[in-house]
């Protein structure tokens, strides 16, 4: 893939954009973050159920994203 993805093994990503549990027993809410190359968040995708919707709506947001 030409862009980076990142794995959050220790929960400190989702501590910072506010999607992890209360207690931090329960798993981390499903949430999918777009972030251009400019740092700037371009969608939030919140679906606990429903994986597809998360893919389909990230892939919607990066072809409307301008070329590099």
């Amino acid at each position: 893939m030409p862009y980076p993805l990142v794995s959050d093994g220790n929960a400190d990503i989702a501590k910072a954009y506010g999607v992890s549990r209360v207690g931090g027993w329960l798993p981390t809410k499903r949430v999918t973050f777009v972030i251009g190359k400019d740092g700037i968040v371009k969608r939030v995708i919140r679906s606990e159920l429903n994986i597809d919707r998360h893919i389909a709506e990230a892939i919607e947001t990066l072809r409307q994203l301008p070329p590099s």
